[in-house]
């Protein structure tokens, strides 16, 4: 017995390419249009709103907006690329944020540049990186209905009549994954103790990447280019080891990595912000790597890289013991 632990995805022609990008091109400057006329009134230095202790109107207005970016964006590639719909938001959030101000910004005009003061703040990211996961988690909910309604059926015997419906971050949520796949066999049931290795690998490996990619002289400007760069590699590179040591239906695992990296780090902030040191009291310097992000560009520079690296993922296979050939002869 030998079952595909990935499934093959076609080869995108010249023309499913060109409307790959052109829709996630329309999804990017939608979020930059319209995603920022609901975040900039709030927030005219960027989604930081939360992190101020103004919990905005905007999350319910964005959560509306991705859900209708990510619901057309699956329903015009959703066949060729399953979560295509929620690596446009993902994509689209980490636009809208770039004409915002990096985490300089919160340090220098928010904060002191006491311990308390930037211990009080990362407690404040942390609960917001949960508030914008909230937003992609919604984009992955209405891309697995979407590709429901349009692609899939399920068979007689409850399994995805379409093999990529499976491949879905919301197929392997247990009531979601029933609602869009219908129920799984007990043989084609990934043990959840799999999932969580893989995604325990994928923040271990990000995390260190992050320390590393991020790292420099302390005094640099904080800049978005470098924070989406080291995010974008650490997530990529992350989910990349994770499948070749723990293979995962689905980048459901590697996406509840992301919220969990974002939290660990201004952990670690606030352990390390009583530190002393040359630059302990200057505000624009953060006390770690780790607070060089915003909590929306760890989610959606995050989760992009996540769905990205499981695209590209290589074909595992999983094959059965040798006591179980032998007994097949």
């Amino acid at each position: 017995m030998t079952y595909d632990l990935a499934y093959a995805y076609p080869r995108l022609g010249w023309f499913d390419k060109v409307v790959t990008v052109l829709t996630w091109t329309c999804a990017v400057g939608i979020f930059a249009t319209v995603g920022w006329m609901a975040i900039g009134p709030d927030d005219p230095r960027g989604a930081v709103s939360v992190s101020i202790g103004q919990v905005p109107a905007v999350i319910p207005q964005v959560a509306a907006l991705a859900a209708a970016v990510a619901g057309i964006v699956t329903a015009v590639i959703g066949r060729k690329l399953p979560d295509a719909g929620t690596f446009a938001v993902a994509v689209g959030l980490a636009a809208a944020n770039l004409q915002g101000s990096p985490s300089s910004y919160l340090l220098t005009h928010v904060v002191k540049p006491d311990a308390a003061a930037r211990q009080g703040l990362c407690v404040s990211l942390a609960a917001e990186g949960l508030v914008w996961f909230v937003v992609i988690a919604v984009a992955a909910v209405v891309s697995g209905v979407v590709m429901r309604w349009c692609y899939g059926r399920p068979d007689a015997e409850g399994a995805c009549a379409d093999g990529r419906l499976a491949s879905l971050a919301v197929a392997d949520v247990p009531v979601l994954g029933e609602m869009v796949c219908g129920p799984r066999a007990l043989a084609d049931r990934l043990s959840p103790r799999i999932g969580m290795l893989h995604g325990g690998v994928t923040a271990l490996v990000a995390l260190f990447l992050i320390r590393v990619l991020a790292a420099g002289s302390p005094e640099r400007t904080i800049q978005h280019g470098q924070v989406y760069f080291s995010l974008a590699a650490a997530f990529y590179l992350g989910t990349y080891v994770a499948h070749r040591a723990f293979p995962v239906r689905t980048p459901l695992w590697g996406c509840l990595a992301v919220p969990a990296v974002c939290i660990v780090g201004y952990v670690w902030t606030i352990m390390r912000a009583g530190g002393a040191g040359p630059y302990a009291q200057i505000a624009s310097v953060p006390p770690t790597v780790f607070l060089r992000a915003l909590p929306l560009e760890y989610i959606s520079v995050g989760t992009a890289a996540v769905v990205a690296s499981f695209w590209s993922r290589p074909h595992m296979h999983e094959h059965a013991k040798p006591k179980e050939r032998a007994s097949s002869r």
